[in-house]
């Protein structure tokens, strides 16, 4: 019997937020007889979210802290217990696993890819020095696989030898049953930060025809605050449903009709597909990352960045005509069962690791 290809994923957690599920959908769908994986997270708490879904998923894991200043510990650390699992591959998820990742797999002398899930543009000096030195680091991996064609064309320049293209996917086996929502009800999910533009979701409740529209933000972040006072101060409090972080955002997103993405900047949004697997048709921002999932007026609606009054129009319009409605929701489903299912793309990572340990 041929032995296991044995692959550590090195990943520094938050709550189950993308690059973590992305990471499940991988873990759930690769073929464990040919591939024996398990995950290091780099963590500062000492139990991550994360644990308990790899406990859940008969997944091997282990944590090491992780402290800047004895980031040395943290490589020698992840370099042994890539030694002990006599794993050929380390396979980083983020721009701290990646810098921690690259010396470690150097010491331990596996291989190492890099999925990167995209780039923060916060105005924090600290990250933005790590993610400078993740980019300096990058041209040196075995592979780098970025998730969109948008990151493609960023890192061509200087990731050249090494880089290759698989498209983001959305495992269908662990979403709910789709279900045909008839109220007018819409959904954000996601992060609450400046560049997702929540405010110009919350806004264009103020401009819709239709006052029985209704809007359920799913998620927290820094600028919850100032949305819940703009919601007041424009008299949207009781169209407006702020749930917080939640687990199920899946089953909450499958009681809407349709997402809203008014988003400055994304990759292939996960939420995006996950919202069209459920047959929900997104209105989002006419900017590459959405692009690339929603074909305008077929699995969904495209609007203006920052452009409230559009997104106002767009909603009136879907939920005025039932027909375009179904045939948008039942285009958006077909659309990602064909190209981002979990279980395809998966067979392409499985190819990836193959080439990698027989270079």
């Amino acid at each position: 019997m041929k032995r296991a290809l044995r692959i550590v994923h090195l990943i520094s957690p938050l709550k189950l937020y993308g690059k973590e599920q992305w990471l499940l959908a991988l873990l759930k769908h690769i073929e464990r007889e040919e591939f024996h994986c398990s995950v290091v997270m780099i963590a500062g708490e000492a139990r991550p979210p994360l644990s308990e879904r790899l406990e859940r998923e008969g997944v091997d894991y282990a944590i090491v802290p992780f402290d800047l200043p004895a980031a040395h510990r943290s490589i020698r650390d992840i370099s042994a217990i890539v030694a002990e699992r006599g794993a050929g591959v380390i396979h980083s998820h983020d721009y701290r696993a990646d810098i921690v990742g690259y010396f470690a797999a150097r010491r331990a002398r596996a291989r190492i890819v890099s999925t990167p899930h995209g780039w923060s543009n916060a105005p924090d000096i600290k990250l933005q020095a790590y993610q400078a030195f993740n980019r300096l680091l990058l041209p040196f991996f075995d592979r780098v696989v970025p998730l969109s064609p948008r990151l493609y064309q960023e890192m061509k320049w200087y990731c050249r030898g090494n880089l290759r293209m698989i498209h983001n996917f959305v495992d269908l086996s662990s979403l709910p049953e789709p279900r045909v929502s008839e109220a007018p009800l819409v959904s954000f999910v996601g992060r609450l930060i400046r560049l997702k533009r929540v405010q110009d979701a919350v806004t264009a409740l103020r401009f819709t025809a239709d006052p029985s529209i209704r809007l359920q933000i799913i998620g927290d972040g820094p600028c919850r605050g100032r949305l819940e006072e703009l919601a007041g101060r424009l008299g949207l409090g009781e169209r407006i449903d702020f749930t917080g972080f939640r687990e199920d955002a899946a089953e909450l997103l499958n009681r809407s009709a349709a997402l809203v993405l008014p988003s400055l900047t994304e990759g292939i949004s996960r939420v995006a597909m996950e919202a069209m697997a459920l047959g929900k048709p997104v209105i989002g921002t006419d900017i590459p990352g959405v692009r690339i999932l929603v074909e305008d007026g077929r699995t969904g609606m495209l609007v203006p960045k920052k452009d409230p009054r559009a997104i106002a129009r767009a909603l009136d319009r879907l939920f005025s005509d039932r027909d375009l409605y179904r045939a948008m929701s039942d285009a958006a489903r077909e659309h990602i069962i064909r190209k981002h299912a979990a279980d395809v793309m998966v067979r392409e990572y499985e190819a990836l690791y193959r080439d990698m340990v027989g270079d």
